[in-house]
């Protein structure tokens, strides 16, 4: 069982109402953990209830309030549900975390059209329906945050994964759009970029070199400095920024040096591998 620090608490510190989905595990886990504070009121979203419920356990036994919500965010109609559900109980929140993400680790060639709408389902348009229902009562309130959790693969490609680049380079897109329509706004919006994470969507046979991966405690400890800073966008590791920064202003000779090398990182990708494919 992982063990996760706890927010700090200050004397003057409100409770406060936070809404983290994909939180059963991985890296929304973490950042339940890493938020929650005594008094804070947490409503979680997955799709495996007995997870959730057994962190929630955990988290009340942190002094905070928690209380599970199980729904598989891959579908407008689902997260429209959730919305009306979290509507249902609470009035309006604090902090929203939106986590959930789904990736089928495939080329595009392995891809079906439904695995890649599944993908962006999940990755965009939940996401996107949920700020949609809830940011109205936050920017009426003029308080709170809504932090999406999206990928490093939406500046940097990363072979293999194209579609799950695609749906989380859309949500980026949404999240900047929305910064700027919201300049003059009280509510802070922002979007946090991991590069490659232990979690359960991220197989180990992702990479056939020994690439870095973060930890999901340190990718929450991202979320928490995107939220204290106020930041718009958050890429966690110096590594990964610095590759972000290489390939913004060097895009064709990365995606060339890619081209080359990608048969060494990705098992099974490449032409000269496909003979060994299963």
């Amino acid at each position: 069982m992982n063990t996760y620090s706890q927010a700090p608490l200050s004397a003057t510190a409100p409770p406060r109402r936070i809404v983290v989905s994909g939180a059963s595990r991985g890296i929304g886990e973490a950042i339940a953990f890493r938020l929650a504070r005594p008094g804070d009121e947490l409503f979680l979203l997955a799709r495996s209830e007995d997870r959730l419920v057994a962190n929630c356990e955990r988290l009340r036994a942190r002094g905070a309030k928690a209380e599970p919500i199980a729904v598989d965010l891959s579908t407008v109609e689902a997260a429209s549900a959730a919305a009306d559900r979290l509507h249902a109980i609470a009035s309006s929140f604090d902090v929203v975390i939106l986590n959930a993400g789904t990736s089928n680790d495939a080329s595009f060639d392995e891809t079906t059209p439904e695995e890649a709408r599944y993908e962006l389902g999940v990755n965009y348009l939940a996401p996107l329906t949920l700020l949609h229902r809830l940011l109205p009562r936050m920017r009426q309130l003029r308080r709170g945050h809504a932090i999406c959790i999206g990928s490093l693969t939406s500046v940097l490609p990363f072979p293999g994964n194209a579609t799950y680049a695609a749906s989380k380079a859309a949500l980026l897109g949404l999240v900047r759009g929305l910064r700027i329509e919201m300049a003059d706004d009280a509510v802070h919006l922002g979007i946090v970029l991991p590069g490659l994470t232990d979690t359960d969507i991220v197989p180990e046979s992702s990479s056939l070199l020994p690439l870095p991966r973060a930890t999901p405690e340190s990718v929450a400890d991202a979320v928490a400095e995107c939220i204290e800073e106020r930041s718009g966008v958050v890429i966690p590791g110096w590594s990964n920024q610095m590759a972000a920064r290489l390939y913004q202003s060097f895009p064709d000779v990365f995606d060339r040096l890619l081209a080359k090398t990608a048969r060494y990182l990705v098992p099974g990708y490449g032409p000269a591998l496909e003979s060994e494919a299963p």
